[in-house]
């Protein structure tokens, strides 16, 4: 961003020392840049190429001129592969599709161009700040990224294939595309959802692989890839950047304190309805019962009895009610002996109904001795336990996601996380958690494997090849990868060996609905199992 504005400031400088030299014989003094003229060729030379400005220090640079370099010392070439990201779904929605592709990328030994992320639908207009950056890499940590999959910033791949796309692949079928930047001279391939048949990158690599073209666009890419393996492990190596990290540490220290252990939850609260339901207290399942996230099923009996009757236009899920959240927070709490809870809302405090339910919700758990700290910007409602309220002029303001990654993160750090069971910002978190349980456990015996080396005198595994490991052991994850039961009708063309969710695979985390509904049946819940709404 400085740079930019630095190239701004530079070409207006040059104007108005053009404009205050002496005249030249023959030069009219119509024949200098006026300042829309100078504003707008600085603009043009920004969008033609980035990299221009980039620093040159900028170690992802690096990177990208050493993958080709080594290329081209393997007498091949780069091959280039382009996320087409939806419009009309939000961020952790694109994020999935983000995911899909560098699977992708890695199967097929092609270059992941950094595409920016789209603003999405209008309901999202309250979250997204269209002045703030789209560009994944001032979201995430791309140089770490770039460990699974070789990376190339947008502008690069736009140079190097002359702004021209040689074959566009559809994952599935699509209303409409949206392809900026780019010349198309080709029809779009519909693999027509024949994807749900891969389960590994193998499978990937066997049926795009033998593509020759340079510059590829890969659109419909949601919900993506059907096993848990492929999002673990992109998931593993996409860090939000240092400015976010170091954000949600100090709104730790601020929140709950930097040594002290606490339960996130995040909690849907949603002023929108379906068929006349208001989201916040109703959460959709899967026709069998199951969390659309995880495909986790619930020992409920009701839901084996209510999945055989139909709900003609509508949808079965749980109607949760307000005194089975507070008890299901408090519960699961002291199931970890845990006295905080930091409480994410994601922004989505719309209407007066959501902002009065979560203040109930809030007040009710710090009357029963809890520490309840948030983000909401609610009048009378202080942001945390002591009385004090957030002051939000201190979150970074670079990408235009950044306070909902800040919350993200800082529940990954918990000691347990309860997520939403229908949302893909709940799953983002829920995969970050694991992927990093299932990568501690992977180092641990690569640490021990090396101290069996050193022992014996046999030579050290290098770092690469330990990211290679990790990568390749994430992948092998059959469960599910969620979404599925939303698009059953696609997904069960193919037969595949899918691993079972259980309570254990999960554990320290949960699902909020869950422990609100089901596991209240009999102790007292109020939930509406199986509801048609």
């Amino acid at each position: 961003m400085a740079n930019r504005i630095l190239l701004l400031v530079t070409v207006a400088l040059f104007h108005f020392e053009i404009r205050n030299v002496p005249s030249f014989p023959g030069v009219e003094a119509s024949s200098f840049w006026n300042v829309g003229t100078v504003i707008t060729t600085a603009a043009d030379l920004l969008e033609q190429s980035d990299l221009l400005i980039r620093d040159r220090n900028d170690p992802l640079l690096r990177v990208i001129e050493e993958s080709s370099h080594r290329l081209q010392g393997e007498a091949s070439y780069e091959k280039l592969l382009l996320p087409l990201l939806s419009d009309s779904i939000g961020f952790n929605n694109q994020l999935m599709e983000y995911m899909t592709a560098a699977v992708v990328g890695r199967a097929t030994n092609r270059t992941l161009c950094l595409t920016p992320f789209n603003i999405g639908p209008p309901r999202h207009a309250d979250k997204w700040n269209r002045r703030r950056s789209l560009a994944i890499e001032d979201h995430y940590d791309v140089m770490y990224l770039s460990k699974f999959v070789r990376v190339s910033y947008l502008e690069r791949c736009l140079k190097m294939c002359n702004q021209k796309l040689h074959q566009l692949l559809l994952l599935r079928g699509v209303r409409q595309l949206n392809i900026p930047k780019w010349d198309v001279d080709t029809k779009p391939h519909n693999l027509d959802w024949s994807f749900v048949n891969w389960t590994s990158t193998s499978d990937i690599t066997r049926a795009l692989s033998s593509s020759r073209e340079r510059c590829v666009a890969l659109g419909g890419l949601f919900p993506g890839l059907r096993w848990r393996g492929a999002f673990l492990a992109t998931t593993e190596y996409l860090h939000p950047t240092s400015l976010i990290l170091d954000a949600a540490t100090t709104l730790r220290q601020k929140a709950i304190g930097l040594n002290e252990s606490f339960l996130a939850v995040h909690w849907r609260f949603d002023e929108s309805t379906y068929n006349g339901h208001p989201l916040g207290l109703y959460f959709i399942r899967c026709g069998d019962g199951s969390i659309v996230d995880s495909g986790l099923h619930p020992p409920a009996r009701e839901w084996v009895q209510h999945s055989k009757r139909r709900c003609p236009g509508g949808v079965r899920g749980v109607a949760v009610a307000t005194d089975d959240i507070i008890i299901a927070i408090s519960d699961w709490a002291k199931k970890y002996n845990l006295h905080n809870v930091y409480l994410a809302t994601d922004g989505w405090m719309r209407g007066t109904d959501s902002q009065l339910l979560l203040e109930e919700v809030v007040k009710r758990l710090r009357l029963s001795g809890f520490s309840v700290a948030g983000l909401w910007k609610i009048s009378g409602l202080p942001n945390f336990s002591d009385g004090s309220y957030f002051n939000f002029t201190t979150l970074p303001t670079v990408g235009s996601n950044t306070a909902s990654l800040i919350e993200q993160e800082l529940c990954s750090r918990a000691t347990s996380f309860l997520g939403s069971g229908q949302s893909t910002w709940s799953l983002t978190v829920f995969r970050a958690r694991l992927a990093a349980r299932r990568t501690h456990q992977i180092r641990h015996l690569i640490q021990q494997q090396q101290q069996q080396q050193t022992a014996t005198h046999e030579s050290k595994t290098n770092t690469n090849t330990v990211d290679d490991y990790v990568i390749e052991s994430l992948l092998q994850d059959e469960h599910a990868a969620g979404m599925q039961c939303r698009y059953q009708h696609f997904y069960s063309r193919a037969k595949v060996n899918a691993t079972m969710e259980t309570y254990q695979d999960e554990e320290p985390d949960g699902w909020l609905d869950l422990e609100a509904c089901e596991n209240r049946i009999g102790r007292g819940g109020k939930c509406e199992v199986a509801a048609c709404f």
